[in-house]
């Protein structure tokens, strides 16, 4: 029997928040930059926001929203950035070699979202992610660790996966 389908749920604009629930390494990724096709190492980091679903089939759920990052703490790199503005420090020179982003599991962040409009369809993007106030209440995750499908095809369409296909014909 197939599983119905996940009804798909915008996540509201404006600022929230949220805890990261997961991190995913979906490996080597064609990207275009400046026009040209290059590949790079991506990770995907998911949070759950402490706001709940009102409607539809997911009622009481919360809402959830990721967003996909170069694996790179160069300086200009989102993750990076994002890591910083999250842990409200600069990454010392010894994170910026061996960071383990995956300590960032179970960790309190504000996100800023908003709305990007693509081929008629809406999508959440996560535009910014802060650390919460000092004495903010934290929540935690309701939220098992696991793959879902949509990143395991991800992991699987990998141009190291494409590599190591083609080296077995």
């Amino acid at each position: 029997m197939i599983p119905p389908k996940r009804e798909m749920i915008l996540c509201p604009a404006g600022s929230w928040q949220a805890v990261c629930y997961d991190i995913w390494n979906i490996g080597l990724q064609e990207s275009n930059v400046k026009g040209k096709t290059i590949i790079l190492p991506k990770v995907i980091v998911a949070w759950e926001l402490a706001e709940k679903i009102e409607k539809g089939q997911r009622t009481g759920e919360r809402y959830r929203v990721n967003r996909r990052y170069t694996f790179s703490y160069n300086k200009k790199a989102w993750l990076r950035i994002d890591v910083e503005s999250w842990l409200g420090r600069p990454l010392t020179e010894r994170e910026r070699t061996d960071f383990d982003v995956e300590t960032l599991i179970g960790k309190n962040c504000f996100l800023s979202i908003i709305h990007k409009e693509v081929d008629e369809r809406t999508f959440a993007n996560v535009q910014t992610v802060m650390s919460l106030p000092k004495g903010m209440p934290l929540i935690t995750t309701s939220l098992k660790r696991e793959v879902p499908d949509w990143v395991k095809e991800l992991q699987e369409s990998s141009v190291k996966s494409e590599i190591i296909e083609s080296e077995e014909d």
